[in-house]
């Protein structure tokens, strides 16, 4: 459980913004009308059990805001599975509050030079355009679909003060859920990247959003709550219309290259899936820290004893600029984008990969290694990444490794005169990783 925080009341509370290309806590309102749908009016709470009050206490400036989160809060505990330990804080601010706090922290988490290189090595990879702006796509995509978030260092959940009903109730339930799960193990802990690496946090942050969207979707439809089967299906019809629900809801986001939409989007659907197939496994009451995948390979449905090999880089004779993984989730995208539609099951394979861009004096470039869960798949994603290599952003070459004894790959795109680069396993405290006696990639 990590500590009850406390934090300002009148101020935006600080939260990172710690993209792959965009992770933060987004209340989709493309998600918005199909979870109005599920019952006439998108009540909430309509069957529970009749004046059931929970015991936590409730704090707010505003009152009546108090009444109502106080009002919800033992259902919510009831459908999460997810008991408050300490009392809840929530609060709404102002659009003009929230557009000044996202440029504050873009200025603070995404630099125009860290944002700069991000952008880089995705075009490289191919999978944004050239004159791609980070920046400008996270505040625009923020601006367009917050509707309130939870920040861990203040405990607290903030809601938009200028939403409508049912908008206003759902948002309450999901923020809700963060609060309890944040009661039990610690949020922002969880979807740093920079402690827990990458694909590691963009895995926890689709799950700690899926539990949250599960609970939002039963809270609008109360009777399914001891149906999974039911929830399932719920989930299965979001993921069949969410391209269509993003165009006809959310222009911005519609805009935005794949690799920043697509992540986004599926976060909450293939969260909840996630969430339902571990309470499927495990049952309801399992432990909250159980539900968290170890990589976005778990959470597509890997077993969970298929743990991600952590890769770490040597680059000697040049400086790196960005260092980052793109995940199973990012590569099947890669791959898609490289070969047409169709082609993504191919990222089934993925069992690790680490990427970074470079600068060196005889230019600057992105280098990729991969490793894969069978010599098979290895050699399929060598051969995707081959035929594909014309759309990618630059010169390429991609090279069979084997990276400590596990089937891999090495993609070099650009120019790298002068650097020397390789790949290791990483060891864990116990000295292990890769295979006894293997070499390391050079």
């Amino acid at each position: 459980m990590c500590p009850t925080k406390q934090g300002p009341t009148d101020d935006l509370p600080v939260v990172s913004v710690r993209p792959t290309l965009l992770r933060g806590a987004l209340r989709p309102l493309f998600l918005a009308a199909f979870l109005t749908s599920l019952t006439p009016g998108g009540s909430l709470g309509q069957e529970a059990a009749a004046g059931s009050v929970s015991d936590a206490v409730v704090n707010s400036s505003d009152p009546e805001l108090a009444a109502r989160a106080s009002a919800i809060l033992a259902d919510v505990e009831a459908w999460s599975g997810l008991e408050a330990i300490s009392p809840v804080r929530v609060e709404t601010r102002s659009r003009r509050q929230l557009t000044d706090y996202l440029l504050s922290k873009l200025d603070t988490d995404m630099p125009p030079e860290r944002a700069a290189a991000v952008a880089e090595a995705y075009r490289l990879f191919g999978l944004v355009p050239a004159d791609f702006d980070l920046r400008s796509t996270l505040l625009a995509v923020y601006r367009e679909q917050v509707a309130g978030f939870y920040e861990p260092d203040s405990a607290a959940l903030f809601l938009i003060a200028d939403q409508e009903e049912p908008m206003m109730k759902q948002v309450l339930v999901h923020e809700l859920v963060h609060a309890l799960q944040d009661q039990r193990i610690d949020l922002a802990a969880l979807i740093d990247s920079d402690e827990t690496g990458t694909d590691r946090a963009a895995a926890a942050h689709a799950a700690i959003e899926g539990h949250a969207m599960v609970v939002t979707v039963i809270s609008g439809a109360p009777a399914m709550a001891s149906n999974l089967g039911m929830i399932e299906t719920v989930f299965g019809r979001m993921r069949s219309s969410m391209e269509a629900m993003v165009v006809s809801t959310s222009p911005e986001l519609a805009r935005a290259p794949r690799v920043v939409r697509e992540p986004l989007v599926s976060s909450y659907v293939d969260g909840g899936i996630h969430v339902l197939r571990m309470w499927r496994e495990f049952g309801r009451d399992v432990e909250f820290d159980r539900l968290i995948p170890a990589s976005t390979d778990q959470l597509l449905g890997a077993p969970l004893s298929d743990r991600p090999v952590e890769l770490e880089l040597e680059i000697d004779g040049g400086e790196t600029l960005y260092e980052s993984q793109l995940g199973r989730r990012e590569l099947a995208i890669l791959i898609d984008e490289l070969l047409g539609e169709g082609w993504d099951g191919l990222a089934a394979g993925w069992g690790g990969d680490r990427f970074a861009l470079v600068d060196g004096k005889g230019g600057r470039g992105l280098v990729w290694f991969l490793v894969a869960d069978t010599p098979d798949d290895r050699d399929a994603i060598f051969e995707a990444i081959g035929d594909g290599a014309s759309e990618l952003g630059g010169p390429a070459e991609v090279t069979v490794r084997e990276i400590d004894g596990h089937p891999g790959l090495e993609l070099r795109i650009g120019e790298f005169g002068g650097i020397e680069v390789g790949a290791s396993v990483r060891k864990n405290e116990e000295g292990e990783g890769g295979a006894a006696g293997a070499g390391s990639a050079r």
